[in-house]
């Protein structure tokens, strides 16, 4: 009679990765000029918040996603421009908030210039 063997092995134990820790956004409400890549001229927006790799932006009319922008504050310092692509918009009682991802992370002087 043949005896039934178990084999035993010993699989890697995987690890769960923690998830990402969530970029702190802060307010902003910063007045700021908007260039899309399009080539429709600037208007005027509104920074609302904004993180080291993102922020919100809101505009009086919708910008499609993907969309390239250039973003300078309106007053203060014009060289510390954002250049940001659009990855989605809600319409709001006062325009059109859109989520921006930066092109470059910021620095923390640079996102403090952009805080009130």
């Amino acid at each position: 009679m043949l005896e039934q063997q178990t084999l035993r092995t010993k699989l890697p134990v995987r690890t769960a990765e923690p998830p990402p820790t969530p970029a702190v956004r802060h307010l902003s409400g910063r007045v700021c000029v908007v260039h899309p890549a399009r080539g429709d001229g600037p208007r005027a927006g509104v920074v609302r918040d904004i993180s080291q790799s993102h922020f919100g932006l809101l505009l009086p009319c919708e910008v499609p996603p993907g969309e390239s922008l250039s973003v300078q504050p309106l007053r203060g310092d014009r060289n510390q421009t954002l250049q940001a692509r659009v990855l989605g918009s809600s319409h709001l009682e006062d325009g059109w908030l859109h989520e921006c991802d930066l092109a470059q992370p910021l620095g923390e002087q640079e996102l403090q210039s952009w805080l009130p």
